[in-house]
């Protein structure tokens, strides 16, 4: 089934006055050319792609859970349509349990969801001179490089 917006369409042409028929994708564009500051119609624009997600609904990324499902949910709510749910320094059990919603995420959108693409890792392992938390583990340990495979997976 397929449904339609009216608007002032953003394409990667310019500004199109006019309608946008889609199912799951883009189906046609119909209009013509417009100035939108001419009109007073609708912006229709494509959905934002956020790389780097920590959070959001007061809920964070490493949390694991559902956590993940609800910042999907509240940034969809703002105009995200895809994301990157992204791990902070921590212990490798900590990023497992994070990576594992990340990926039962990827594998099943729900309705109301920003899509997650995969996981954004940020180092596993940092020097404590430039660690961004005081708790953050020192230089990579054999533990936590041979956890790499396995995260792999996860996501």
């Amino acid at each position: 089934m397929s449904s339609s917006i009216q608007g002032n369409i953003l394409t990667s042409a310019g500004w199109v006055r006019g309608e946008i028929t889609f199912d799951q994708r883009i189906a046609a564009i119909h209009g013509s050319a417009a100035d939108p500051g001419q009109n007073g119609d609708d912006y229709v624009i494509p959905g934002f792609i956020d790389l780097h997600v920590h959070g959001g609904a007061g809920k964070d990324v490493m949390e694991g859970g559902d956590a993940v499902r609800s910042i999907a949910a509240v940034h969809a709510r703002h105009g995200t349509t895809s994301m990157l749910a992204t791990t902070m320094t921590a212990p490798p059990e900590d990023i497992d349990l994070a990576l594992r919603a990340i990926g039962a995420a990827c594998a099943e959108r729900r309705p109301g969801e920003a899509r997650v693409l995969g996981a954004h890792l940020e180092p596993a392992s940092t020097p404590a001179s430039s660690a961004p938390s005081p708790t953050s583990p020192a230089p990579p340990s054999w533990p936590t490089c041979s956890a790499w495979p396995r995260w792999r997976r996860c996501a």
